[in-house]
């Protein structure tokens, strides 16, 4: 009979009818992991293990085995939990063939960890950050990891639903808002010509908690989760002018009259603004008198036409990728611009 497990608090606790039952268990990453694709359905990312066998310790014979079989095969061969080429043994999870997390269930001296190490490389912080983190549901990243219970034998005793979703949340989100707006045939230093980029974006972290807030109490959160760098890639903006597709026209391609500048403060990349944050990321120091600096300091895209009026209103589609300690999110945000305002 399947042994059923049940969670106390963060711990698993393992039972037959009630009965509680003991012994060491061990996290590993089930032998079918996900895919990762962007919006158009293309796999960007194949997420893996190395094993996807159990080996039976009394005959030494080795089975295949999928996430919704491990407990029926456990239950009629002797699971070995000691070989290497186990299941048991997916201490690493895959993306692309490159590991990009770790379980520690016990440590050198053999103490409880049950941990999952995320890994700071280039590869794996660009899978964190490739889909976003709030509502968890809607996240794309997530691992199957299973739960084994070895007996004295270290043979694996049969349990029930041992495989589960486990979520790795990216720690920050932001996207455009939709309220951006140029007015063509404003003067050059006039402010509907001028959008600040955080007026352009909102910034929430993974729990759905805004940045800026009406009472500005979270603004901490900017110097708390790190973030250090924005970049708007003017030569990459696409457009709607003229009835073309937002999706895929570039700016630039429709016409030379329309312009977009950003008051980049980074000698090596004109287009980038660096962030310090002289009030650390204590919550204390922090309050509405911060906003005024944090504007300055994010920048923003101003808009000029040497051209033709406007007669129709128009989009403008503009990748702003921004940088953090968890790594760099790039997102596009959309700018309308409304006809030549007439004098």
């Amino acid at each position: 009979t399947p042994i059923n497990q049940v969670w106390d608090g963060n711990l698993p606790v393992f039972a037959v009818n009630d009965a509680p039952v003991t012994g060491k268990y061990y996290y590993y990453f089930a032998p079918e992991q996900t895919e990762l694709k962007d919006s158009e359905g293309t796999v960007v990312y194949t997420l893996s293990v190395k094993n996807k066998t159990i080996k039976d310790k009394a005959s030494g014979q080795v089975h295949d085995v999928t996430n919704a079989g491990i407990t029926d095969l456990e239950s009629k061969i002797m699971a070995d939990m000691g070989s290497k080429r186990s299941i048991y043994a997916n201490d690493e999870l895959l993306a692309n063939g490159v590991a990009i997390a770790k379980i520690v269930n016990y440590d050198a001296e053999g103490k409880d960890v049950h941990s999952i190490e995320f890994y700071n490389t280039p590869l794996a912080l660009e899978v964190l950050n490739f889909t976003a983190s709030n509502p968890k549901e809607e996240s794309k990243l997530f691992a199957n990891i299973g739960v084994a219970l070895s007996d004295k034998c270290g043979v694996a005793v049969p349990l029930a639903d041992q495989v589960n979703k486990y979520y790795f949340l990216r720690p920050i989100n932001f996207e455009g808002s939709n309220e951006n707006t140029f007015v063509d045939g404003d003067d050059a230093t006039d402010a509907e010509t001028t959008i600040n980029i955080l007026d352009a974006v909102k910034f929430t972290d993974w729990r759905g908690r805004a940045f800026v807030t009406e009472d500005y109490k979270n603004l901490w959160y900017f110097a708390y989760y790190g973030v250090n760098r924005v970049t708007v890639d003017l030569d990459n903006v696409t457009t709607d002018l003229n009835e073309h597709e937002l999706a895929n026209t570039k700016l630039s391609e429709v016409t030379s009259k329309v312009n977009l500048y950003f008051n980049g403060n980074d000698a090596t990349t004109p287009n980038s603004r660096t962030i310090e944050y002289a009030s650390g990321a204590d919550p204390a120091n922090w309050n509405a008198s911060n906003y005024p600096y944090l504007v300055e300091k994010f920048g923003a895209i101003h808009y000029v036409n040497n051209g033709a009026n406007v007669s129709k209103q128009f989009k403008l589609r503009i990748p702003v990728k921004i940088s953090y300690t968890w790594g760099e999110i790039v997102q596009k945000i959309d700018i309308t611009v409304n006809p030549t305002k007439q004098n």
